[in-house]
């Protein structure tokens, strides 16, 4: 994928089922979910899959925490939806947090960021029910619609002033939107 693309949509490669190699070209700014669904590269990852700074797919449906300190900047789409043994995700160093990434992560009431985040994308932590500590660090521009909804227990969230956007009920169905 060269260097020129931004962003990858949703199944580019599903099913490609002998693909075992590709190289993501530095420019991505979002990676599509299911991209390399029913492909030898996912098929061969084991905890998780990251490929070229990208976590695409987190596959640890046993693990309880998810941390990431270096070497991944964006998070794919639904990279880690329905992990519902995850109780603590740090993200170190991550600019990118797709659409849906941590969506329905029922046992979720932690999540550590840090001042790398740029954008959070729609409903990225929607309907994790016991989620009440987030830290969105002093870099993020833009929260996406929904990204929070339904997380009943969020109570407070500091919005730094490097935030331009917030989408559309991004903190609906929260102990502070209450």
């Amino acid at each position: 994928v060269p260097n020129s693309t931004q962003a990858i949509s949703d199944n580019v490669f599903r099913g490609c089922t002998v693909l075992s190699e590709v190289s993501l070209g530095s420019g991505l700014l979002s990676v599509g979910a299911n991209v390399f669904k029913d492909t030898a590269i996912l098929s061969n990852a084991e905890k998780m899959l990251i490929i070229d700074g990208w976590l695409i797919q987190y596959l640890d449906t046993k693990d309880e925490k998810l941390s990431i300190t270096e070497g991944v900047y964006g998070i794919a789409d639904r990279a880690a939806m329905d992990a519902d043994k995850l109780s603590q995700v740090t993200l170190k160093g991550v600019k990118y947090i797709g659409a849906y990434a941590f969506y329905r992560c029922d046992d979720l009431y932690r999540v550590v960021l840090d001042d790398a985040l740029v954008q959070l994308g729609d409903l990225a932590f929607a309907e994790c029910p016991f989620l009440a500590n987030v830290n969105l660090g002093k870099g993020v521009q833009t929260i996406g619609s929904y990204a929070f909804a339904g997380c009943e227990t969020l109570e407070q969230v500091t919005i730094p002033k490097s935030v331009t956007t917030i989408g559309t009920q991004a903190f609906r169905d929260t102990a502070a939107y209450e």
